[in-house]
């Protein structure tokens, strides 16, 4: 079940040299960090939904050492490519964020009271995990140098279609999207209509609100037939062509690129790593104790932003999630709730998409899913949480319904296939729910204009 996300070979060096004695200046070595990660992962899964399996079993203790050398990795990566060093300073700001944005403070409040309060485990193996991994993904995702070859492709595929004039000799295929207004001629009068395409052989078909399709319609191409520049978004690197243009709908082809994905990228890194580049973590002074003192969360709110409730308290309102290390924006994808973990996964926006995202409210941060082992590209997919697991099953992928599909472990970040023995055929547009013991199916679209299926499946673990 469990994917190590070192690899064979590198895990075993790497654990020789994070494991051997004292790890930081704060004095915790590898076991102390691991029982702190313990500790942790003891409060999420008492909040679990669904889950059955003894602690022991579902939260392997190879999966929380696997945790341990992740952020102490991510922590050396910082520093030994890009200068980066974690001081004492970053981890009680990324601190105090926490404490002013969680939305669940009873929650971390329990954290703080299974870490015995103590700051350094606090601050180095609680807070030191969420910190790095934003700013090493980060650090990622704007080196130029580690993304060049997709961008010169990109331009290559660009210099391609303005040599050719049509769009569709490039030797690559779009992705094609139709952006009607819903309040124009086009989309006037069709509020609840389904915002993808009656066919899979049309485009997909957005219908937007007159401040959305306008604001879509400035980043297309401005003439029909003109190609776009290149634009860099989070996962890919895109260019587009204006198919067609009618007043309140008009018609794009985009072309993908797709980035290094940091999963590949990151395990190709870590046979490089050694353990004398590790970041001391914080020393036990007044500073530090003054800054984790005990803060007085009023009722119904988070200190500082009067946003969040209490986890027994239910308030009718809004509160923005916190937009950084977000999953890109899309739409056709689904989303389950763990009781710890709001998890998004798969979609389409200039391109369809495996990639996903993890929120937690108690600290208000996402974390990317892994795309090692992932399922393929797809968008109108099924997807249910069985307690310990999401399965994703079914889709489209532009141009076929799809069968089959992967499970996702959140502890161990990581995906295993869905068995394909005795599998309902392929199908898109489905509901699923699970029973407590099983995953059912039933109906959907197979794949063509009326083709509904009038059948389904149960999955069984």
């Amino acid at each position: 079940m469990r994917t190590n996300f070192f690899g064979a070979a590198a895990a075993m060096m790497v654990f020789v040299c994070l494991t051997s004695g004292s790890v930081a200046a704060s004095g915790l070595t590898f076991a102390d960090r691991t029982e702190a990660q313990e500790a942790i992962e003891r409060v999420y899964y008492s909040h679990q939904i669904g889950a059955t399996k003894r602690f022991e079993d579902a939260v392997p203790r190879g999966v929380l050492e696997d945790k341990v050398r992740r952020y102490l990795a991510e922590t050396e990566l910082l520093k030994s490519r890009w200068g980066v060093k974690v001081t004492s300073r970053d981890l009680i700001d990324e601190w105090t964020r926490i404490r002013h944005e969680t939305r669940l403070p009873d929650r971390l409040a329990e954290i703080e009271r299974a870490l015995r309060d103590d700051p350094v485990a606090i601050l180095d193996c609680f807070v030191r995990p969420i910190l790095v991994d934003r700013m090493v993904r980060a650090k990622f995702a704007a080196d130029a140098e580690i993304h060049s070859p997709a961008l010169a492709s990109a331009n290559t595929l660009r210099a391609r279609l303005l040599e050719s004039g049509d769009w569709s000799r490039s030797g690559h295929n779009p992705s094609v999207s139709e952006f009607i207004d819903s309040s124009g001629p086009v989309g006037h009068g069709e509020p609840s209509a389904s915002p993808h395409s009656e066919s899979p052989s049309d485009p997909a078909r957005l219908f937007l609100a007159p401040d959305e399709y306008a604001a879509s319609r400035r980043q297309a191409p401005a003439q029909v037939g003109e190609v776009g520049p290149v634009i860099e978004e989070s996962e890919q690197f895109t260019t587009s062509i204006l198919l067609g243009e009618e007043p309140g709908a008009f018609r794009v082809a985009t072309y993908s690129i797709p980035k290094v994905r940091w999963d590949i990228w990151f395990r190709s890194q870590i046979p490089a790593l050694s353990q004398s580049l590790i970041a001391p973590g914080p020393a036990q002074d007044e500073t530090l104790e003054m800054a984790l003192a005990p803060v007085e969360l009023s009722k119904g709110a988070a200190a500082g932003d009067g946003n969040s409730a209490t986890d027994d308290e239910c308030v009718e309102s809004w509160a923005a999630t916190s937009l950084t290390n977000a999953p890109a924006a899309r739409y056709y994808h689904t989303g389950v709730w763990t009781g710890n973990l709001f998890i998004v996964w798969g979609g389409y926006a200039s391109a369809f998409m495996n990639t996903g995202g993890k929120y937690d409210p108690v600290t208000n941060s996402w974390t990317p899913t892994s795309t090692t082992g992932a399922p393929s590209v797809r968008r109108n997919h099924a997807a249910v949480w069985t307690g310990t697991l999401m399965i994703v099953w079914g889709g489209w992928n532009g141009s076929t319904a799809l069968a089959g599909g992967g499970r996702y472990e959140p502890i161990s970040d990581s995906w295993t296939p869905v068995s394909t023995t005795n599998q309902p055929t392929a199908r898109y547009d489905l509901p699923a729910v699970w029973t407590g013991s099983e995953m059912i199916i039933w109906g959907g679209n197979t794949g063509c204009v009326d083709c509904a299926a009038v059948d389904g499946g149960r999955w069984m673990p």
